[in-house]
């Protein structure tokens, strides 16, 4: 047996106990099994410490120029179709509104009948195009003291303090002429631009302290309910097949996930971007796209918000194609070392603009962070325009005319919501979602698990 063999010849010992010290001749070649041991040993070490740097490698030499996109021409679409082109993890039939969830164990789970039926009950389009499918209730507050009062009249009450939240949120939130289009999104800016969306924003409304109260409630309960409320509103009128996909990973408030950025931390990753091997949040591929993107766009000296990392991986990237400083808006609380980058929460933020204190941006950027506003997965409460208003509030603090948003969202041909994990933005919500927003680059990502937008949009706010 070769483990016998490899105990006489290595260890001087036989089946039968430990043998006589060998002779000149065992002795060495004893020798010879002990360097081939160590030998192997060495190789195998080399193997498992080289196989991730090889794994980003691979990565880095996969990615190639081409794959930055703007697929406003013919000939930006690898597929031919841009707008029939699905991933295989946002599955969308050409006949129905549904969503295939990613398949394993903790992904989302496929509704029944019987729970289709009690979440929505129109699973058909009635007609390609649906007007005022979203009413207005008519007993929304009209003064600011009478929303306050409704809203802390009814603590528990989803669609009694969605009255309230629509009064804050004026006319963005007015979807009475809202229009169901049933086309495929496009990846191009022209999709966009067709379909632009101009409102009317109370800035100074949208950033008050009852407004703070009101559109920036924490959840009144945790978990949050596993049906989702006011579904009506969150489907866009019945329009969006629902699917579950629960989350409980409350964040509002607390500390960052990593609650210190360090200069050293920060410079090893700004080394790692260029060797095109950072993974940052959603891996390598990911993070080499968005740099390129902000690399094509005008980046040069300017001041930069970031809404929603838990690393610093855009920040650093943004850095690097140019910006002059970096302000990153999240949940919890992050101390960064670096003077480049400043962080604060939405209370700080929301404080500095009402007295005055808060700089105008240039740019601001956010990838994959406000697909989550509103659904109540980080502790926030339940609001169907969660997203809409965020980018409305970025409107306000980016500077006119001038400045921009370079924005990345969960995408598809079609419009979904997987409850309460995350919103899929199709031809419906992009729209809305860059209300005031003019679409200059349109850009389709599809590197990670989901598919993403980036749109890269000027601040045509009145």
């Amino acid at each position: 047996m070769l483990w016998d063999r490899f105990r006489y010849n290595l260890l001087g010992m036989s089946p039968d106990g430990p043998v006589n010290p060998p002779e000149p001749k065992s002795r060495f070649s004893r020798l010879k099994w002990i360097a081939a041991a160590l030998v192997l040993a060495l190789v195998i070490l080399v193997v498992m410490s080289r196989a991730p740097r090889a794994s980003e490698k691979q990565e880095e030499g996969d990615f190639k120029d081409e794959d930055l996109e703007d697929p406003s021409t013919p000939s930006s679409s690898k597929s031919g179709d841009t707008a029939s082109a699905v991933p295989p993890e946002v599955n969308l039939p050409d006949e129905t509104h549904s969503q295939k969830p990613p398949e394993n164990p903790e992904s989302a789970e496929a509704l029944n009948e019987t729970q289709i039926e009690e979440w929505v009950k129109a699973e058909e389009p009635e007609v390609a195009v649906k007007k005022s499918v979203i009413p207005r209730p008519p007993d929304v507050p009209k003064t600011v003291e009478e929303a306050l009062a409704h809203f802390q009249k009814y603590p528990k009450n989803y669609f009694e303090r969605y009255k309230a939240q629509l009064f804050f949120c004026g006319s963005l939130c007015d979807m009475s002429e809202f229009e169901w289009n049933d086309h495929r999104l496009q990846y191009s800016a022209k999709f966009l631009q067709d379909n632009f969306v101009s409102k009317s924003i109370d800035c100074d409304m949208l950033y008050s302290k009852e407004a703070e109260e009101v559109l920036d409630a924490p959840a009144f309960e945790w978990p949050p309910p596993s049906s989702m409320p006011l579904l009506k509103i969150f489907t866009l009128g019945g329009n969006i097949r629902p699917w579950r996909w629960f989350h409980t990973d409350r964040y509002l408030g607390g500390r960052g996930l990593h609650p210190v950025w360090s200069k050293g931390a920060i410079k090893f990753e700004t080394g790692q971007l260029h060797r095109g091997v950072l993974r940052g949040t959603y891996g390598a591929k990911v993070t080499n796209f968005l740099f390129k993107v902000l690399r094509s766009v005008d980046m040069k000296d300017k001041d930069v918000l970031v809404i929603g990392s838990e690393k610093p991986w855009v920040e650093i990237a943004a850095l690097e194609a140019g910006a002059r400083h970096v302000t990153t808006l999240e949940y919890g609380k992050i101390v960064s070392e670096d003077p480049r980058i400043t962080t604060m929460r939405p209370f700080e933020f929301n404080e500095m603009y009402r007295n005055g204190s808060l700089p105008e941006f240039d740019v601001a950027i956010s990838f994959s962070s406000l697909e989550h506003s509103g659904l109540g997965r980080y502790g926030d409460g339940i609001n169907p325009w969660g997203d809409l208003i965020t980018m409305a509030r970025t409107s306000c603090v980016v500077k006119q005319k001038t400045g921009h948003v370079v924005i990345g969202v969960p995408s598809g041909v079609k419009d979904g919501i997987y409850y309460n994990a995350h919103r899929i933005f199709g031809p419906n919500r992009w729209p809305l979602f860059l209300t005031n927003w003019w679409a200059e680059k349109f850009y389709r990502e599809h590197e990670g698990v989901f598919e993403n937008g980036i749109a890269y949009a000027r601040n045509e706010r009145a």
